[in-house]
Formats: structure tokens, sequence, C-alpha cells
């Protein structure tokens, strides 16, 4: 009861209301200073390669993810084979969090920590906007049945 009163009264009163936060955040956005050329430069190599590396990495991830399957579609299962495969899962896995780590430490290196939160949306929207890598399934191979 108290709060919509104390709306009105502030509203005829003439007082302004906060804004909203992204008001606010696009308002910082843009007194911040440009970025320099080599910074630029900097980041769209930086972006470039980390999209170059996750494109590699999860194709293979996706393979040996396929591979890790195949073997356990098996009744005689391989404990050898799958222990290796779980080793370069891992691996790959690992692989890409430093990739991602990597592409952020340059991004901080790169740029203030006023742009850094900016940018870091932006980045994470390229990233993420990469196509699924789809690994084409194994063709099924005839099995006799019994």
């Amino acid at each position: 009861m108290i709060a919509p009163i104390l709306i009105c009264s502030l509203l005829f009163s003439g007082a302004q209301l906060p804004r909203p936060v992204v008001q606010r955040t696009e308002q910082r956005a843009q007194q911040l200073e440009p970025l320099t050329k080599t910074q630029i430069s900097k980041l769209q190599q930086t972006v470039r390669r980390t999209q170059d590396r996750n494109i590699e990495l999860k194709k293979a991830l996706a393979e040996r993810q396929q591979q890790l399957m195949k073997e356990y579609s098996q009744f005689q299962l391989n404990d050898v084979a799958i222990a290796k495969l779980h080793v370069e899962v891992i691996d790959l896995q690992r692989r890409l969090l430093e990739n991602y780590r990597d592409l952020q430490v340059e991004l901080r290196e790169t740029v203030g920590e006023q742009r850094f939160a900016q940018l870091k949306m932006r980045i994470d929207l390229i990233l993420k906007s990469n196509k699924k890598v789809q690994v084409p399934a194994p063709t099924p191979k005839s099995v006799p049945r019994k």
C-alpha cells in the first residue's frame, strides 16, 4: 500500500527513478575510449585462433566419442581400446578448457577492466555461434541374426 503511494509521489514531484541496468551499461560502453588498431588486430587474431582450435578440438572430441560408443556397442568389450579412448577424450576436453583459458588471459592482457565485460560477452557469443561439429555416424554393418 505504501509503495504505490511512494511511487506516485515521486512521479508527481518530478524526481527521476533510477534507469534500468541495461541503459546504464550501454551508457558506460559509449563513454569508453575506442580500441586502438593494435588492440583490435590482437583481439581478432586471438578470437580467430581460438575458434580454429575449438573447431579442431571439438571435431576430434566428437570422433573419439563416436569411437568410444562403437567400442561399447560391442558385446565383447576391448578394455585396452576403451581405456585409451577414455584418456583421449579427457585430454581433448582438457585442451578445450585450456584453449578457452588462453583466450581469457589474452583478453585481459589486451584490454582494461572496463572494456573486459563488454568484449567478453561479444566473444562468448562468437564462440557459441560456431556450428556444432557433426561427425557422420558409422554405417551399420549387417550382423547376421541367430
